[in-house]
């Protein structure tokens, strides 16, 4: 019986250090160190659970058992992480600042989400059997994890949003969570923050109303990014707040949705207040500039009518990413705000194309005041006007046209507007000289049409406007018209009016000629097809100038400088020409040249190699020269009274020559070497005793 006790004893104290090591199994077995052990550990626990061998224990019971150790283990490790975290000290205490709070338990989250990966990547597989039990470890972890998050969030300030980041982080671990998704700490995350989210949206609707309502009333109009300040804001803000509750990712599909939904809709309300508040605008500017009788021929689209536009063009195209469901379907909020702002575009066309049209009809009525009948038609005809009214409403034109393309920033758009424009511009002409088919027109009449009409076309056609609609039956019409009341005329000066600025016929034909004397007279055969092409371009030119006698004299001076251009290119062209052929001769003669150099260097290089061939025998020569002159003469004897010769043989130049010193001595004769030897032998005269 003692002996049993004794058993018994060693089996609860067994006991006790086997749950002391399953409780604490991160410290017991760390990192899963060594393999097997925490294994090994659960297996011997069941054995020393059960009462004896012939009768394990139940399988509820070991797993109540092991559920309590995970369930103390979960206390124990967040009780560390919180001390290393040193929560107690930060979230606790009442002189830290709510945003300080915030971070600090984010710091904690993301030690808690630390602890909870290394568990699962080092002991899943050793509670592998008791999986629900692990999971609901990590629910008592987070429940924990809880208490601490919502004394936090209920210390924060109801404008504060700091909280979000903590939201995120957890969601996101959550979300990707096996097990954890969806469950208890999770949907009580959702429902902490849920409130939240939506009173971030309530809040950012009414800031962005309150943008629109303040904004435009102090909007300068100045281009700014693709519209003007006050709707890029909107926009971004719009943006910005749908990005953020996308990065969300809330775990609740029905509340997601809700809030996508919500956020469609404001995004829709938003671009169509602001639009409202544009149309507003746009009309008060659409009214400056106007006079009584219509609209001045230096009107200028004011550049603010312009950012205006631009602004509903980008409304128009941010809309489609602002309203559209993130499913891609074109939800009726997008439609609807579509269709509105194509409205929108189209009523601000229509509004600038009749101001601009009021230029045209402004000088419609003046000159009315010079038609067939009328009282101030003579009187006006006293100060002979050319065309002035024509040439002002040509420069309103152009000038318009190129506002509207620099500062809209859609081409499309800007093209329809011209097409509308030229369009219109060609009726009300077409129906104000239908007015007057019974009656004839006045020469200024004339003169100012025929410069509108054909000025006009040209700077349309230059803006892209495709040629069916430049070239319509409303314009051939009005081309005829003028045509034939041009011919009922007698004669083109009388029609016009431009008899002071005319250019004569006489000096385009000595233009012509003196083209020719000056460029084609030489080289005829080289230039006979270029003098054939100068000759028709002469004929356009001219029949160009002819047609232009019914501008001013400023046209037919621009007329001319183009003319003189084209002489000034053909004239580059002819001196190119003759350049080229002048250095092509040069190159030949420096061809020429370097090869007569280098024939010299050639000889030169042969007479010195020669030269020094003629050296070298010389040279041996000079040397044999020597060696006979030395055994001619007899060595003399030296006696112990006579000083020992230092030179024995030396050879001596007897002519220097400073500029031939090296030149090949005479042909070398035996017999005359003590007479005409160039080699002198040297008398060596014996020093006399000295007296002793």
């Amino acid at each position: 019986m003692e002996e049993k006790d004794r058993f018994n004893e060693i089996k609860e104290r067994l006991k006790l250090f086997l749950e002391h090591q399953v409780t604490n199994f991160r410290f017991s077995f760390p990192f899963g160190r060594p393999d097997g052990g925490l294994k090994a550990t659960l297996s011997l626990l069941e054995r020393v659970s059960a009462k004896d061998l012939a009768t394990p224990i139940s399988r509820d019971d070991i797993r109540h058992f092991i559920g309590k150790c995970l369930e103390n283990a979960a206390y124990i490790n967040y009780t560390r992480v919180s001390d290393q975290a040193k929560i107690e000290e930060t979230v606790y205490n009442s002189d830290d600042s709510p945003r300080k709070k915030v971070d600090d338990l984010i710091h904690l989250a993301e030690l808690c989400i630390e602890l909870l990966q290394q568990d699962a990547e080092h002991y899943r597989e050793a509670f592998q059997q008791y999986h629900d039990l692990l999971i609901e470890h990590e629910e008592i972890f987070w429940s924990l994890f809880a208490v601490d998050m919502e004394h936090v969030i209920d210390q924060q300030p109801i404008e504060s949003w700091d909280a979000f980041p903590l939201f995120q982080l957890l969601n996101d671990y959550l979300r990707l969570h096996d097990s954890l998704c969806n469950g208890r700490f999770h949907q009580q995350l959702r429902d902490t923050f849920a409130p939240l989210v939506v009173r971030y949206v309530d809040l950012m609707e009414s800031c962005i109303a309150q943008s629109i309502h303040k904004g435009f009333e102090k909007e300068n109009w100045k281009p700014k990014a693709r519209g003007c300040a006050t709707s890029e804001d909107i926009l971004w803000k719009l943006d910005a707040l749908q990005c953020f509750i996308r990065d969300l990712h809330w775990p609740d599909e029905i509340f997601r949705e809700h809030l996508e939904k919500r956020l469609k809709q404001m995004a829709s309300d938003m671009i169509e207040a602001c639009a409202k508040r544009v149309w507003r605008h746009f009309e008060t500017w659409m009214k400056k500039g106007g006079l009584i009788g219509g609209t001045s021929s230096d009107y200028l689209l004011p550049s603010e009518c312009c950012v205006m536009i631009n602004v509903i063009l980008d409304c128009k195209a941010q809309a489609l990413k602002l309203c559209a469901l993130h499913a891609g379907d074109l939800h009726q909020y997008h439609t609807r705000i579509d269709e509105y702002l194509e409205k929108n575009l189209s009523d601000m066309s229509k509004a600038l194309i009749q101001k601009l049209l009021s230029v045209l009809d402004s000088v419609l009525k003046k000159l009315s005041r010079y038609d067939e009948g009328s009282f101030f038609a003579q009187i006006l005809s006293l100060t002979k006007p050319i065309n002035e009214d024509g040439q002002a409403y040509v420069s309103s034109v152009n000038a318009n046209l190129e506002q509207l393309r620099q500062k809209i920033s859609d081409e499309i758009f800007t093209l329809n507007i011209f097409e509308e424009w030229y369009r219109q511009q060609t009726h009300l002409i077409f129906m104000w000289l239908g007015e007057r088919t019974e009656i004839s027109l006045h020469p200024y009449q004339l003169a100012c049409l025929m410069l509108i009409v054909k000025k006009t076309h040209g700077n349309f056609e230059l803006q892209g406007v495709q040629e069916k609609d430049l070239n319509s039956q409303l314009y051939n019409s009005i081309i005829q018209r003028l045509h034939n009341q041009i011919l009922a005329f007698p004669s083109l000066s009388d029609v016009l009016n431009l008899s002071d600025s005319m250019m004569d016929i006489a000096d385009v034909t000595e233009f012509r000629t003196t083209w020719n004397n000056e460029f084609f007279l030489k080289n005829k055969s080289a230039f006979s097809a270029a003098k054939h092409l100068i000759r028709k371009s002469i004929v356009i030119v001219q029949v160009r100038l002819c047609r232009q006698l019914r501008y001013t004299e400023k046209d037919l001076t621009s007329a001319l400088q183009s003319v003189e251009h084209e002489k000034q290119i053909l004239h580059d062209y002819h001196n190119s020409t003759s350049l080229a052929e002048v250095l092509k001769q040069r190159l030949k003669i420096l061809k020429n040249e370097i090869d007569n150099y280098n024939l010299q260097i050639k000889n030169i290089f042969q007479k010195e190699k020669d030269y020094w061939k003629q050296l070298e025998q010389t040279i041996a020569k000079r040397t044999n020269l020597h060696k006979a002159t030395t055994n001619n003469v007899k060595p003399l004897q030296n006696t112990s009274n006579a000083r020992p010769i230092a030179v024995a043989n030396a050879t001596f130049v007897v002519d220097v020559n400073k500029n031939n010193e090296n030149l090949p001595p005479s042909e070398y004769r035996s017999d005359e070497i003590e007479n005409k030897s160039p080699v002198k032998v040297p008398k060596i005269r014996k020093k006399k005793k000295c007296a002793s």
